[in-house]
């Protein structure tokens, strides 16, 4: 038995063909689902990545100017002494 004997094509049994159609749009729409949910959570990512990102990149602004205020507060205080 061959492949073509099990399983109907267009033409051939018209209810075999619109029913692995529908099995064919079935599953790519389960795929379409699945990519789409992926790419969410990938965007999701990036965002909390972007943030995180932007978070580091206030705190070593932070940092250096918590550092240029020590160094210039440490200048002042050899001055005086």
């Amino acid at each position: 038995m061959s492949a073509s004997d099990s399983t109907p094509r267009t033409g051939q049994n018209g209810d075999g063909a619109q029913l692995l159609e529908r099995e064919a749009v079935s599953i790519l729409s389960g795929h379409f689902d699945l990519l789409r949910d992926q790419a969410n959570q990938a965007e999701s990512r990036a965002d909390s990545l972007g943030e995180r990102i932007q978070i580091v990149r206030s705190m070593r602004a932070q940092l250096r100017l918590t550092e240029s205020m020590l160094v210039e507060a440490r200048d002042d205080q050899e001055g005086s002494s």
